[in-house]
């Protein structure tokens, strides 16, 4: 690769789509689950606070877990030289 090329990267659309839940929807649900879980459990916001933690601290491992996974990582969909453009086929 050569400084000023242009690359152009893809991702499949079921990765991104599962990748955006993992982001965005895991978190949520596991903050709120996990709140709510303690706070029924020892009827205490702290509890709540420290549910909410635990929650996030979880799915964080596991979402870094999945990460690693190759069909969540973009490919190299093609590279133009400098002043070139890139071929867009429709």
């Amino acid at each position: 690769m050569l400084p000023g090329q242009r690359v152009e990267l893809g991702i499949s659309e079921s990765s991104l789509l599962r990748s955006a839940m993992l982001v965005y929807l895991v978190p949520l649900l596991g903050l709120f689950i996990g709140a709510g879980l303690l706070q029924s459990l020892f009827a205490n916001d702290l509890a709540a606070v420290l549910g909410a933690a635990l929650a996030f601290i979880l799915v964080r491992g596991w979402s870094l877990k999945l990460g690693e996974k190759h069909h969540y990582r973009p490919v190299i969909l093609q590279i133009a030289l400098p002043g070139q453009p890139l071929k867009i086929e429709s």
